[in-house]
């Protein structure tokens, strides 16, 4: 749950509240020390005014009714009792003049000194107060030459002198002045300070305005609007220092502020550039990596599938082997018997005078006895195990020289020999008789397929550890439920032939370390790859020997 506050006041207002404040308590006090200072000077100008009205008063006793004989005569006979009724009339006559004149003296009071204490003559007005009494004692007694004091509550000063007769003091006149006039007075005054300090006040809060106003506010909102910049991103931003002294260091401050965090941001956008170079360097060294990672996932696939198929050839090896030795034994066993046989038939043969009707029937034994003594030849020489010859062989030339053996046939035939030229061709370390009766076993099989007319197309490719040899003609090859049991000895799909063509050429090439297998192309299509160097290895991947899909061939 938020908690919304109110908003802060602006520091115009903060200022302003703060100026008035201070000026009010200024005027306050101004006022205070102004209306003691018009009440002291209205006491003082009172007290003096006071005095003057005493002393003129007591010297007019002194001059007027010989104020010495006057004294001296009070406690006489009755003539001279009558004679000081008059002057007592006479002088409140003269008080009444007074308060006629001064409008602010409300009484007047004469006392004489009798045995050293001062007793009323006369008044104007109602008794006397303790503290006015006491005043006119301290006079008479001498302890001051005159005294003034506050009476009535504050409402009136009363102002006592002594009246003297040859340097002696004989008595004290006491006048009473009101403050009314004086409280009007300082009214007055208090009005006219409070408009001279309302006057004073507005033209110090216009000038403390404009003031605080070039050197604060103006400097304040200029601060503010470039850090509302440097807060929305732009650290180009430098504050103009300029005002009151505290403002310029905020100032300072600030643009040291901004030029670290511009510092701050440069080298946080070239960390992030070296960090992304890395991480695209990385990246770069990651899809390497991969790629090597790949290439020797491929190496290792078609190592395994070389591995699958050298086990699966081991293991027809063996089987062939395990067969072999036991063919090679029947073999030797009957080849023998059928020598001798062959033999005698070619003996009786030669007889001149064998029948007819027999020498027919003899001639059919011996051709078969041949056949028999040649597929037993055909037997020996695939499970033989003698290491052939080998020297460099050039490819080129001797499929050549094969095409030659067999164009009678083709040309009895109709069918035509297309080799692609290929020169500077690497030789191959190989048997050149076995691989002439290779190729030249390859080419039989394929007329065999095209019967009259067609063609047969041989073509030479080289890659990095031998040459691929793809024959192929327009036959129209082997049926795919049989194109697994082409290299199989004895296996054929023509009507006559012992089958072992393929069989002696899948020997031939397993001696010298390479590899035969059906094509993709349409028609019959054999691929026959042999390896530069002949030793006895399979190539690294299918590629080199024209590695694609099996399709339909003819053995």
């Amino acid at each position: 749950m938020k908690v919304f506050f109110p908003r802060s006041p602006g520091i115009r207002i903060l200022l302003a509240l703060a100026i008035g404040f201070m000026v009010v308590v200024l005027l306050a006090v101004l006022g205070a020390v102004d209306e003691v200072l018009v009440r002291h000077n209205a006491f003082k100008t009172l007290s003096r005014e006071g005095r003057l009205v005493a002393q003129e008063f007591a010297f007019g006793v002194e001059m007027r009714h010989e104020a010495d004989r006057f004294l001296e005569s009070l406690p006489q006979s009755a003539g001279n009792r009558l004679a000081q009724v008059g002057e007592l009339v006479a002088i409140r006559k003269e008080m009444a003049a007074v308060l006629a004149i001064r409008h602010n003296v409300t009484r007047v009071d004469l006392l004489s000194r009798q045995e050293g204490l001062p007793q009323r003559v006369s008044t104007s007005g109602a008794e006397m107060s303790p503290a006015e009494r006491a005043a006119h004692k301290s006079v008479v007694s001498g302890q001051v030459p005159w005294a003034s004091i506050r009476s009535g509550k504050g409402r009136g000063v009363y102002v006592v002198v002594p009246f003297l007769h040859k340097g002696m003091i004989q008595g004290t006149v006491g006048v009473r002045l009101s403050t009314y006039e004086a409280t009007r007075l300082v009214r007055d005054e208090k009005r006219r300070m409070a408009f001279i300090l309302l006057a004073g006040f507005l033209a110090l809060v216009i000038v403390l305005s404009l003031v605080l106003k070039r050197w604060l506010i103006d400097p304040l909102e200029r601060l503010g609007t470039s850090m509302r910049q440097v807060g929305e991103g732009a650290l180009d931003t430098d504050f103009l220092v300029s005002g009151s002294v505290e403002v310029r260091s905020a100032g300072e401050s600030f643009n040291r502020m901004v030029t670290m965090l511009r510092e701050q941001s440069e080298e946080r956008e070239r960390l992030l550039e070296e960090i992304r170079r890395l991480n695209e360097g990385l990246k770069d060294k990651i899809i390497d990596k991969t790629r090597e990672l790949e290439e020797k996932n491929r190496d290792l696939a078609m190592t395994n599938e070389a591995m699958y198929f050298l086990q699966r050839r081991l293991t027809e090896l063996e089987r062939r082997a395990a067969v072999g030795e036991g063919l090679a034994v029947v073999a030797h066993e009957l080849g023998n018997p059928l020598h001798s046989i062959s033999g005698h038939l070619e003996l009786l043969l030669e007889e001149p005078e064998l029948p007819a009707n027999v020498k027919r029937p003899l001639q059919i034994i011996s051709s078969q006895a041949d056949r028999m003594i040649k597929v037993l030849k055909t037997l020996l020489a695939i499970f033989r195990n003698s290491e052939p010859a080998r020297e460099p062989v050039d490819i080129y030339l001797l499929l050549e020289d094969v095409v030659a053996l067999v164009e009678p046939r083709l040309k009895a035939v109709g069918v035509s020999v297309r080799l692609d030229p290929a020169c500077d061709l690497p030789r191959v370390m190989a048997d050149p008789h076995a691989l002439q009766g290779l190729f030249l076993n390859l080419l039989e099989n394929a007329l065999d397929a095209i019967g009259r007319g067609g063609e047969v197309s041989i073509r030479l490719e080289t890659g990095e550890r031998g040459i691929t040899v793809h024959v192929r003609d327009s036959g129209p090859g082997i049926p795919e439920p049989l194109q697994g049991r082409i290299f199989d000895p004895f296996f054929t799909t023509k009507q006559r032939g012992t089958g072992l063509g393929l069989a002696v050429c899948r020997k031939i090439v397993d001696d010298l370390g390479g590899e035969i297998r059906l094509g993709d192309l349409p028609g019959g299509h054999l691929v026959v790859f042999l390896p530069f160097g002949g030793g006895g290895r399979f190539p690294a991947n299918r590629e080199e020997i024209g590695a694609a899909p099996e399709s339909p061939e003819r053995s």
